[in-house]
């Protein structure tokens, strides 16, 4: 009996297949996480090779030309601003069946927040002060960058990544504001409602 291949995530209640080919070009892997602003996954570019972060977005938050342009200009915006502790932005792109989505440099590490819950879940409490100084300086020198030509928006925990090296980059540059811009501070859930600045929530 042939069994349905695995689902990578459902953003906007569409399954994405493990293996399947987004934009043409990125082929799915596997998921890594998933929030208000949707699916995180990894792929593979299958014209470079490279592994490849996509961030899949839910159909909401994309609706009309408005929000697709400012989408497309957060992320043209953000890839133009390269820095060591930024994730770099490549591009955003529409997938016939997928949606939208945008790529982005693939960290080999993991996120703040699953960093955060896995030792919690393991018993060992928050992570050392020498610890989270560090993740704070190399987030501060991010957004001394972005500051420069324009403001994240919603700096929270799933979007900044350590590595195994040690690097810390902020992520979704570009993505998070042009979606503030659409949908508001609603476009994220409950939970994370609690990270966002109070000028954010104003609107």
């Amino acid at each position: 009996m042939n069994m349905p291949p695995p689902h990578a995530a459902q953003p906007g209640g569409t399954p994405i297949a493990i293996g399947a080919v987004i934009g043409g070009r990125f082929q799915i892997e596997r998921a890594v996480s998933e929030d208000a602003l949707g699916a995180v996954l990894a792929a593979k570019d299958q014209k470079t090779g490279k592994p490849i972060a996509l961030r899949m977005l839910p159909k909401r938050l994309v609706e009309g030309a408005a929000a697709s342009e400012a989408l497309r200009a957060g992320v043209r915006t953000a890839a133009a601003m390269p820095h060591k502790n930024l994730v770099a932005a490549y591009g955003a792109g529409q997938d016939p069946r997928a949606g939208w989505y945008v790529a982005g440099e693939w960290i080999d590490g993991e996120q703040l927040s699953q960093i955060v819950e896995h030792r919690r879940s393991a018993g060992l409490g928050g992570t050392s002060v020498r610890g989270a100084i560090d993740v704070v300086v190399q987030i501060c020198a991010a957004l001394t960058a972005v500051h420069l030509k324009t403001v994240h928006g919603g700096v929270r925990p799933s979007v900044v990544w350590v590595a195994k090296n040690g690097r810390v980059k902020l992520g979704d540059l570009g993505v998070t504001r042009a979606l503030l811009k659409g949908a508001g501070a609603a476009a994220f859930g409950a939970a994370e409602q609690a990270w966002l600045a109070p000028e954010v929530k104003a609107g």
